[in-house]
């Protein structure tokens, strides 16, 4: 058998030239020519044709079956998914502009209709890991674009503080209440900002400078309002810092719950039964923990409450962002020196 001859190559693959030797080498892209496509990454066109293979830092990545032709690197962090997905399995959601992982795609601002929003925004800051889905998901467009509302997508402290800082600096916008979601844990106090870890109370002094006189702080993660492992303390000493009301879910929280639904949920099916907040959390399923600053005051329903922790039911959250809850009055709960935990009902405590 012999070889093509030069000639015939030429006319099989014009993109490729002879040079002296005999050699074949590809053409550059002429000048104007747009070497980038999908993802911002270089195109290989010559491989399977126009726009049909893409090349970065850990991959080549075929577009037509969303797979890369390498294994990920980073491979043993996904374990329950194939080394050969790419974007997490979701290429219309995630970025991945390495090749490494799936990357949530920043909130840029500027990219948003802030004009038609109202001068005073609640936000809702969803940021659990670059992993995890959007447990706002199931929120129909009319509710994200409520006019008083904002969904920002953040990757740690960092970015929340940038975003919050260019709301209220850039764009003349107020800060309403500012509603965290993200996962909790059943054995101690603790969520998360994007990659940021919170587990203490100083860690959110951060937000001091972009908060309201009335705005309020909801947790919405699983636990963090927990009695018995300590999140009811940790958010009195966030309300004492932020000298602002900070309501905790006692229990577990729904990541599908739609605006004017209930968000306390039944234990997942990966609840551990040993865990400090399994049995409490059932019980006090429906319960949310109210930290009102030591020196300030919540007015409900005409009923004031001083500083001090307090237990009330049925939290919900309307489509314009308010906080509203399912009673009338609200129960005491004191933390004594030692630890101990009471619970005054209404009409017993002044």
């Amino acid at each position: 058998m012999g070889a093509l001859r030069l000639d015939i190559l030429e006319k099989l693959y014009p993109q490729l030239k002879p040079v002296q030797g005999g050699l074949l080498i590809k053409e550059k892209p002429r000048a104007g020519e747009y070497m980038f496509g999908f993802n911002g990454q270089e195109k290989d066109n010559e491989i399977y044709g126009e726009g049909n293979s893409y090349t970065a830092m850990f991959w080549q990545y075929d577009p037509r079956i969303g797979r890369r032709w390498n294994t990920d690197p980073y491979s043993g962090k996904y374990a329950w998914q194939s080394p050969y997905v790419a974007f997490n399995n979701n290429p219309i959601y995630f970025k991945d502009p390495a090749g490494l992982e799936g990357e949530k795609p920043e909130s840029k601002l500027s990219e948003m209709d802030l004009e038609s929003k109202d001068t005073k925004l609640n936000i809702f800051v969803i940021g659990t890991g670059k992993s995890d889905p959007d447990p706002m998901s199931t929120l129909s467009d009319d509710d994200k674009k409520n006019p008083a509302t904002i969904v920002l997508y953040v990757d740690n402290v960092e970015s929340l503080d940038k975003m919050l800082g260019e709301l209220r600096n850039t764009y003349g916008k107020e800060i309403g209440n500012v509603y965290l979601s993200s996962h909790g844990n059943p054995n101690e106090f603790s969520f998360n900002i994007g990659e940021s870890k919170i587990t203490q109370a100083s860690q959110l002094d951060f937000l001091k400078d972009d908060l309201s006189d009335n705005s309020i702080i909801g947790l919405l993660s699983c636990h963090n309002g927990s009695i018995v492992t300590g999140g009811a303390k940790t958010i009195q000493e966030i309300a004492n810092r932020l000298k602002h009301i900070v309501i905790g879910n006692q229990s577990w929280t729904s990541g599908s719950a739609n605006p004017d639904e209930e968000i306390e949920s039944d234990p997942g099916i990966f609840s551990s039964r040993t865990s400090k907040n399994f049995i409490p959390g059932q019980l006090n399923k429906g319960k949310f923990t109210i930290g009102v600053p030591t020196n300030g005051k919540f007015q409900y329903n005409n009923f004031v409450y001083p500083g001090g922790l307090y237990q009330g039911y049925q939290m919900r959250i309307s489509k314009e962002g308010a906080v509203y809850f399912l009673t009338s009055q609200f129960d005491k709960i004191a933390i004594q020196d030692k630890g101990t935990i009471s619970v005054e009902p209404p009409g017993t405590y002044k």
